[in-house]
């Protein structure tokens, strides 16, 4: 059948002028039903929201598309789509003409912003007069987000209206009464039950008054504790008791007027101040596991002080995309040993019926799809409330696949706790602990606290886990409970799974890469706002699977990939996370296996950072080495408080430096106005500490910069300030380290190298300032040095650190390439984590030239005996570069770069996409990369960090290698 068929004439011709129409993400009724994840929330989106078309970026719904033909089923599907909760932007055609609503704003109440999405161009005669902001090329760069960033506002999305009004109703139960909080959770429960069960047509009016003698929930729970339990007695008797048994005890611990407050919730009013709304919560829209792990969140103050985190809905669909496959026949065993609310059980499970249905060709049986959840289904969970509420999300998935006179005649709902949920801490010897899963999934606790259970555990296997952290215990217990062919996906705390340096945590990556067959490691530390709002910890994720058993346990596979997300504008828009393919990378698992700092450098840098990193390693000693050679004494100021009562006299009468007096190569003003006179201290430290001359180092920062400076006094400070003391003959290298440590260079390399600064919090340690390579000036260097420090006056103003830092690169050798790479590697290392949203703004021009002289530089020095030319373009939010070889005999003349010319930038983005498999948890932004005979063409979007020296030096070697393979690109 023609699209024109199937899809209104003007919403066709609407798709048309946004270039929408014929691009594989667009899915319309008659799309063709390929298995994945883009046919999954097609069907979703269409039985429950009622769109005529999506579009999609890899397995991401970004637009939907209706036709309405009157202004009251518009404003119900706009309903349906904010209740959904996943498509960012509706486009809506009539008699009038197109407009552009946000799909994350409650109809109910959405208000005109002057500043925002609301105002650009949201309403046209014509569709083409929104082809700027809303066309194809636009959402798929995403810079329709360029001047909407605060329109799509988390606050307005329905799981934080649901959240913040679930969180009112349950705060009016005061924690000093246990059993009503309980007793409220458990009726809330069935509430929500009983309201999807309502809103699918599945608990008619007719079977309420059967059961309650009322007409609806609502005329139930306001008639009072007597006529609501009625109901929940019939519904426990029609079902099972798992959801609905423990309803009527629960009631007689409330009031009238709780019932009421619960009514009024489920109707959507707001809780906060009474309003009542025209746009009612609709549960048979909203997604079963988006319910459960709302609820979740609730419980989240209770369970935070377990290490217990809510997992956001990308993290599980990024994890399931790569342990659950949409292709093939295999519908894999699953478990989650930390489940919680259930999110990576009431997804796989949803997936799995998808699978199974596109497989059949037809619904499944409630017999099938009872079997499907019995046979392929589990968790652990620790928290019986977590439980019970996993146990709602899945009955929630389980129901959804039925149509509603099949629910009401034949589900007589499993059950689950104590069978597929076992309530136990995972390291017991509980029901489930002997068997094995093709896929052990989980969130688990992140605390440095291990149970006697995970003590035994790791303790009978001789298995490594640092700093006693619980998340590290979990994974090999995942490990064992992996079959043959099994895979794990678990989210763990970043920094002690990839950055920590102790001796604990290294045994334990070795031990990870050595028994594990490790094929993705995704590192979400620059991202971590964005992932747990209320965690201080960043995020990472680990794939891997059970090594081949013709495999010895020492040996892993060549390669796996690392994924270091940073943030991006749309990420506020999307549920999914949105990665660059720059940001992916290849790492031999050797290296993986033996570098402690690998993953810090390549959060923020790339392998020639690392390159660059070694280099100076090995080119100058260390401060710890030049400490070792010439006796200096380095740790901590004193520590007054602990315990102990140490002899001070030894310090009586030294000024005292505070740490808000150390400053960039400079002391302030009121250094050493006090006077050390306490008898006794816990740590009072080496005296030699405080005797000059002596390099001090703040240990906080001072306006996002490291400080230090030299004292040529004796003095004594706290252990808010680390010193470096050494003789008077080391003047001029102790000084150097001052110079050093507050220079772009020191910047560059602690950033780079520390385990918690850019990861999260600033902060370096002493031992990784003694890791600093640290280059001996001459006596003319130290003169510029003495030059340049007498005019410092704390603050570090531009000039100041332009001087500063030619001495310092001058005394290190660095070549200009070398200095550049320090200034960019600051520029999209500290500065990016510092103020992220400054990296929103498109690529300069400047830059751009920048990136084609190095790019057209990198090929030349491969090819020496040809001339190398460029030209970029410009296409909304994508740049192009073009670049032509030609031998020396060439007629042609050569171009150094500019713009004039014309790129199908369109074109070869179109190339590219049919090579990616979808996703639903990642986002990958659009990039093209073609050989035309002489002329290669490189398409990105306009990311600042896409064009950077870095990024010609990678396409320039890319660019080699494909010519080198006959113009094939790998």
């Amino acid at each position: 059948m023609a699209l024109s068929a199937t899809v209104p004439n003007r919403l066709l011709a609407a798709l048309e002028d946004l270039d929408y129409l014929g691009h594989d993400g667009l899915l319309t009724s008659e799309s063709g039903r390929e298995t994945g994840p883009r046919d999954f929330l097609w069907q979703d989106l269409q039985s429950k929201v009622g769109l005529d078309a999506a579009f999609f970026q890899d397995g991401v719904p970004l637009v939907g598309f209706t036709q309405s033909a009157n202004e009251h089923g518009l404003a119900s599907l706009r309903r349906r789509l904010w209740n959904y909760g996943r498509v960012p932007l509706l486009l809506s055609v009539n008699d009038s003409g197109v407009s552009v609503y946000n799909g994350f704003e409650n109809p109910n109440t959405e208000s005109l912003d002057p500043t925002g999405f609301e105002s650009q161009m949201r309403r046209s005669r014509h569709a083409s007069d929104l082809l700027e902001v809303f066309g194809r090329l636009a959402i798929q760069s995403g810079s329709f987000m360029d001047s909407s960033v605060g329109s799509f506002s988390s606050t307005t999305r329905v799981d934080k209206a649901l959240l913040s009004n679930l969180s009112l109703l349950r705060s009016r139960v005061p924690s000093s009464e246990p059993l009503r909080r309980v007793a409220t959770d458990q009726v809330i429960s069935g509430c929500l039950v009983a309201s999807y069960l309502s809103h699918r047509g599945i608990l008619t009016s007719t079977h309420i008054f059967t059961l309650a003698q009322k007409n609806s929930l609502q005329e139930v729970l306001e008639a009072g504790p007597v006529f609501t339990a009625a109901l929940f007695e019939g519904l426990a008797e029609h079902f099972n008791g798992d959801v609905f048994g423990s309803v009527p005890a629960a009631l007689e611990v409330l009031t009238p007027q709780e019932l009421l407050t619960i009514s009024s919730f489920l109707q959507g009013d707001d809780l906060s101040t009474g309003q009542q709304t025209l746009y009612p919560y609709d549960f048979s829209v909203l997604p079963s596991d988006l319910v459960s792990s709302i609820y979740e969140q609730l419980l989240e103050a209770d369970r935070r002080a377990q290490g217990a985190y809510y997992t956001p809905r990308f993290l599980v669909d990024l994890i399931l995309d790569e342990v659950v496959p949409w292709v093939g026949n295999l519908r894999p065993r699953l478990i989650d040993l930390a489940c919680g609310s259930g999110a990576f059980m009431t997804q796989a499970f949803r997936r799995m019926a998808y699978q199974e249905r596109q497989a059949k060709g037809r619904r499944l049986s409630y017999d099938e799809l009872q079997t499907l959840l019995l046979e392929k289904i589990f968790g652990v969970e620790q928290n019986p409330d977590a439980a019970r509420i996993a146990a709602f999300g899945l009955y929630l998935a389980l129901l959804e696949e039925l149509d509603p006179p099949t629910v009401w005649r034949e589900a007589v709902l499993p059950k689950l706790i104590g069978r597929n949920l076992v309530v136990s801490d995972a390291f017991a010897n509980h029901s489930l602990a002997d068997e094995k899963f093709d896929a052990v999934v989980s969130n688990p606790p992140w605390t440095s606290s291990l149970t006697p259970a995970a003590i035994k555990f790791i303790s009978e296997r001789n298995l490594p886990v640092a700093d006693r952290q619980l998340a590290q215990a979990f994974l090999w217990l995942a490990k064992e409970c992996l079959s043959e062919t099994g895979k794990l996906g678990l989210v763990m705390p970043a920094k002690p799974l990839l950055h920590n340096r102790s001796a604990k945590a290294s045994e334990f990556r070795r031990e990870l890469f050595r028994q594990l067959d490790v094929s993705a490691l995704i590192d979400l530390s620059a991202v971590r706002r964005m992932i747990f709002a209320t965690a201080i910890a960043p995020a990472a994720v680990v794939i891997a699977e059970v090594k081949p058993g013709n495999r010895a346990p020492g040996e892993s596979q060549a390669h796996l990939i690392h994924v270091a997300a940073h943030p991006r504008s749309v990420n506020s828009a999307i549920d999914a996370l949105q990665v660059t393919p720059e940001e992916v990378r290849s790492i031999p698992v050797s290296m993986a296996e033996n570098r402690a700092d690998l993953w810090k450098i390549l959060l923020w840098g790339s392998l020639r950072d690392l390159q660059f990193i070694d280099w100076l390693r090995a080119t100058f000693p260390t401060v710890q080495d030049w400490a070792s050679k010439k006796g200096w004494v380095a740790g901590q100021g004193y520590q007054p408080a602990g315990g102990d009562q140490n002899d001070a006299s030894h310090m009586f009468g030294l000024p005292i430096i505070s740490g808000n007096d150390v400053l960039p190569l400079a002391l302030g003003s009121s250094a050493g106005d006090s006077i050390f006179d306490v008898p006794y201290l816990h740590r009072p430290r080496n005296p030699r500490l405080f005797q000059a001359p002596h390099v001090l180092i703040r240990t906080t920062f001072v306006r996002g910069r490291l400080a230090a400076t030299l004292v040529e006094r004796d003095a004594v400070f706290r252990h808010g300030v680390m010193g470096v003391a050494g003789p008077a003959e080391d003047k001029p290298l102790l000084t150097m380290l001052a110079a050093t440590i507050c220079s772009s260079l020191g910047h560059y390399y602690l950033f780079m190298t520390s385990a918690a600064w850019g990861v999260e919090r600033d902060f370096v340690e002493l031992n990784e300032h003694l890791g600093l390579p640290l280059a001996e000036p001459n006596a003319a260097q130290f003169a510029r040095l003495q030059d340049i420090l007498a005019e410092s006056d704390g603050l570090m103003t531009e000039h100041f650190r332009r001087s500063l830092d030619e001495v310092v690169f001058d005394v290190y050798g660095l070549t200009q390439p070398e200095r550049d790479r320090v200034m960019e590697g600051l520029q999209y290392g500290i500065e990016r984590f510092r103020r992220p949203t400054q990296f929103y703004d498109a690529v300069s021009p400047d830059q751009i030239q920048d990136y084609e002289t190095q790019l057209r530089a990198t090929v030349t020095r491969f090819l020496p005996d040809t001339t190398v030319s460029s030209f970029n373009d410009a296409n909304g939010y994508f740049r192009a570069v073009a670049l032509t070889i030609e031998s020396e005999r060439s007629d042609r003349r050569r171009t150094e770069g500019g713009t004039g010319r014309r790129i199908d930038v369109e074109a070869i983005v179109r190339q590219a996409e049919r090579e990616l498999p979808p996703s639903m948890g990642i986002v990958a932004q659009p990039a093209g990369f073609m050989v035309d005979e002489d002329t290669i063409y490189i398409v990105k979007t306009a990311d600042r960090d896409r064009w950077t020296t870095d990024a010609a030096l990678d396409d320039g070697e890319r660019i080699i290698a494909a010519l080198a393979f006959g113009g094939s690109v790998a």
